[in-house]
């Protein structure tokens, strides 16, 4: 699942790289995560509509703020 626009390409690219693993984990992709509010959003999201939380894991290239602890991230601000 990619947040539109800014994660849909990374999202494809993340998608065939997942395509021999057997799709065990539902993946979150943004391009950057600056509050974390559009993640949550669509995490909760895919919660209701019956996604167990525990296969979910979130992706971005680039977090400007603090990272849910479900949450990756290539690059780090002030790391």
């Amino acid at each position: 699942v990619s947040i539109p626009r800014g994660g849909d390409k990374l999202c494809a690219i993340l998608q065939a790289a997942m395509s021999g693993n057997g799709g065990v984990a539902t993946l979150i992709v943004d391009d950057v995560l600056t509050t974390g509010r559009s993640m949550e959003e669509a995490r909760a999201k895919l919660i209701v509509e019956g996604t167990d939380q525990a296969t979910i894991v979130g992706f971005v290239v680039f977090a400007r703020g603090p990272l849910p602890s479900w949450v990756r991230a290539i690059f780090v601000e002030g790391s």
